[in-house]
């Protein structure tokens, strides 16, 4: 998204802008991942260790799957140098 951004047929003021808050964005949405897959972790229960990783790994594997996504979604709409 940084590098489609860099493209961006824009104001650099509005280029710069959009980057600063990806950047801010994606540590939001590392912190909100960690919490939800600890989440879905937990919710396992008493079961074995290895079942608790496996949920807490899907859970990363799909929600970077859906951010990928939302990002890719997001850059196809813009116009490019």
């Amino acid at each position: 998204m940084a590098g489609t951004l860099s493209k961006w047929d824009e104001d650099d003021k509005y280029v710069n802008q959009a980057k600063a808050r990806l950047v801010a964005s994606n540590k939001k949405f590392a912190k909100y991942r960690e919490t939800q897959c600890e989440f879905a972790a937990s919710l396992s229960g008493g079961g074995a260790g290895s079942a608790r990783e496996v949920r807490s790994l899907a859970c990363v594997a799909e929600l970077n799957n859906r951010r990928a996504q939302q990002l890719r979604d997001a850059a196809s709409d813009l116009p490019l140098k």
